[in-house]
């Protein structure tokens, strides 16, 4: 907690985090213009040699998303091709959906990072992305969120995967929505288990033509987002029965 102060959080030590992983020193430190400056200068210079900084812990910092989004600027950091982290703990800070949408889009182009902590489980980043050649994982636990916006991000391209497991979790409507859009897109993942019961993914996007399909048990609102979301190329199934369940 030593880059906050009694009122509040230190911007001007967030910057000098910021400059010395990246190795780039900004005249604009300790201003609003300091983010602008650090990100033109990651990105006229594709070679800008960053210290060797494999871990970043920030946790209880009471860091919100312009905390980590212009201050820290962790999205550039991470975006830049010779970023050097590979472990990233965010966790006990106040930052919300904006900080997960920033480190999901950074994190396509970038091959070193990990894991990465937002709220107490650690998402395996390379694994998720398909690096590592999984078939199956689970990511039974705390997952909020913030944590399936992530997770959405990297699955997308994994031609690996083939069963995602999240449960136990506290995924809203947001983190749902994302998750069913994704899913869309990649066409590795046969099911995803959210509550317990088995969504068989490929079924549900029409791609093994069957006509009907019986989904009752534990379902929950959840789940019902992601099979809405995947119903949408579905041009074969008729009848769908979702009796008995949560929602």
């Amino acid at each position: 907690k030593k880059f906050h102060s009694q009122e509040g959080v230190d911007v001007g030590m967030l910057h000098v985090i910021a400059m010395a992983i990246t190795g780039v020193y900004c005249e604009a430190y300790g201003t609003e213009e300091f983010q602008d400056e650090l990100a033109l200068a990651l990105e006229q210079n594709e070679n800008v040699s960053m210290p060797a900084i494999r871990t970043l812990c920030l946790v209880g910092c009471n860091l919100t998303d312009d905390n980590i989004i212009k201050d820290v600027c962790l999205g550039s950091i991470l975006a830049h091709g010779n970023c050097t982290i590979t472990a990233i703990d965010l966790r006990e800070n106040y930052f919300g959906n904006e900080t997960a949408w920033n480190l999901a889009e950074s994190l396509v182009g970038n091959g070193t990072l990990i894991t990465l902590n937002l709220t107490g489980i650690q998402l395996p980043v390379q694994v998720l992305r398909g690096q590592k050649g999984k078939k199956s994982l689970d990511l039974s636990g705390e997952v909020y969120d913030v944590d399936t916006i992530v997770i959405a991000g990297l699955i997308r391209d994994n031609m690996y995967l083939s069963s995602l497991v999240l449960g136990k979790n506290h995924i809203g409507k947001e983190g749902a929505r994302v998750l069913g859009e994704a899913l869309l897109e990649n066409g590795t993942i046969e099911s995803l288990s959210l509550t317990g019961l088995r969504l068989p993914i490929q079924v549900l996007r029409g791609e093994e033509g069957k006509g009907s399909l019986k989904l009752s048990g534990f379902l929950r609102d959840v789940d019902t987002i992601v099979i809405g979301t995947l119903l949408e190329t579905n041009v074969y199934l008729t009848s769908l029965d979702l009796s008995d369940n949560e929602f």
